[in-house]
């Protein structure tokens, strides 16, 4: 049978769920394809893709359906791709800068949290501003611990003069966090934003940040604030976030991600995995839970390092046709797999969405 199989690598089995959301057509049968990705296992969708292959659009036409059945869409968007989307139907932008920050201590404070969750997040935080030589969890615990214990408002204005009085100015930690206090970050991490979750759409973007330096914090930081606020909610809830290979730049920031996926089902919420390469998701972080947490993954075009990483883990379980079809794939064309079924789907918009989900005259972003 391997030999029919190569000739007929894909299952042409048709997905029509009157509750779900269009797609795309089956390649081979040319049925439609609606999924209801909230009836599955759980709701999380990766989509893998390299440049060109059409990553941006196939994610903003999964936004702007689910949008249409009455769910959430929040975005956590390093490259502003989703900032006009995200105008045009009247959602809500954050964008952020050194004159447009946010204070993660008010935020953080405000979410209702315990007081340990909130020291270990924004310890965590803090971290990524200290050089490792004058690294000190301890102190850091003990002047946080101090930040929410004493009365008044909690903000990094008053962290910093508490970490002043508590080691003082010449010591390493204090100098290292002056960066974000009067030096080149100062404004984006020392502002106070109110954020306002409500709405269809809801766009954190990070554009104007220059460094990953800058967009990993800041990406931690918003990852936790959502986690917070969709317990709350009652609605259902898509979070996409956009080169999602930048939330594993170390074991924190991983486990957080990797908890944030496993967990997003019970607050009838789902995460949206987008990034060119599967290969950043490693066996021995564990990241690569966040791969198979998900129920529903789109493969569209895939690297030749990309395949060969699928392959050898068996990822996806595909077969040798399969991933040879992946390297050849044109845009918009993807490998569509949810619940062990493996279809090849043509993603494309309607007439009527082309000008919303397309950044050029040229197609597929």
């Amino acid at each position: 049978t391997s030999a029919v199989i190569n000739l007929l690598p894909f299952l042409t089995r048709n997905l029509n769920d009157p509750s779900g959301i269009f797609l795309g057509i089956n390649h081979y049968s040319n049925a439609l394809i609606l999924i209801d990705v909230f009836k599955a296992r759980n709701a999380n969708i990766n989509i893998f893709g390299t440049s060109g292959s059409g990553k941006s659009v196939t994610a903003k036409l999964i936004m702007l359906r689910l949008a249409l059945r009455g769910v959430q869409n929040i975005i956590i968007d390093p490259e502003g791709e989703y900032v006009e989307l995200t105008k045009e139907l009247g959602g809500r932008v954050f964008a952020f800068d050194n004159n447009n920050g946010i204070d993660p201590f008010i935020l953080v404070s405000e979410s209702g949290s315990e007081i340990a969750n909130n020291i270990q997040v924004l310890k965590h935080f803090l971290t990524y501003f200290i050089q490792a030589k004058n690294q000190d969890s301890s102190i850091l615990d003990k002047v946080l611990l101090q930040t929410f214990l004493n009365p008044g408002i909690i903000n990094f204005a008053k962290f910093i003069w508490l970490l002043k009085d508590c080691i003082g100015e010449e010591s390493g930690i204090y100098q290292d966090m002056q960066q974000l206090a009067y030096g080149s970050l100062s404004g984006l991490f020392n502002n106070h934003k109110e954020l306002n979750y409500n709405g269809a759409f809801v766009c954190f973007d990070l554009s104007k940040l220059q460094t990953d330096e800058q967009k990993i914090p800041l990406m931690y930081i918003i990852g936790n604030l959502i986690n917070r606020v969709i317990d709350k909610k009652e609605l259902q809830t898509m979070i996409f976030i956009d080169e999602a290979h930048k939330m594993l730049h170390d074991e924190v920031t991983t486990s957080f991600y990797i908890d944030l996926v496993k967990t997003a089902r019970k607050r009838k919420a789902g995460v949206v995995t987008i990034t060119q390469n599967p290969e950043d998701f490693k066996e021995s972080d564990n990241s690569k839970t966040i791969i198979t947490q998900a129920e529903t993954s789109i493969l569209l075009k895939q690297s030749s390092a990309s395949i060969n990483f699928i392959g050898r883990f068996e990822l996806f379980r595909l077969t040798k046709r399969e991933c040879t079809d992946l390297s050849t794939f044109n845009v918009g064309e993807a490998l569509f797999i949810r619940e062990k079924e493996h279809i090849f789907i043509d993603v494309f918009p309607f007439t009527s969405e082309q000008g919303l989900v397309f950044t050029n005259n040229n197609g597929h972003n």
